[in-house]
Formats: C-alpha cells, structure tokens, sequence
C-alpha cells in the first residue's frame, strides 16, 4: 500500500504539470514503482 501513497505523492507533482494525463500518468507511475516498491 505504501507504493500508492508514493504513486500519489509523484502524480500530484506531475499533476501540477500535466493534469490531462493523470490516469494515464498514475498507470505508468505505478507500474514503475511495482518493481522499486519492497512489497
């Protein structure tokens, strides 16, 4: 659960600048953090 706490914290940044890619933004965030986050 922590990597979607991470995921929100990175998607609001990149949110402040692409706030039209949020979904596709948070896919792609959190597909990057499955393999970084120590599940």
């Amino acid at each position: 659960m922590t990597s979607m706490g991470v995921a929100g914290g990175l998607k609001s940044k990149l949110g402040e600048g692409e706030g039209k890619s949020e979904g596709l933004g948070t896919a792609q965030i959190e597909a990057f953090l499955l393999p970084l986050s120590p599940s």
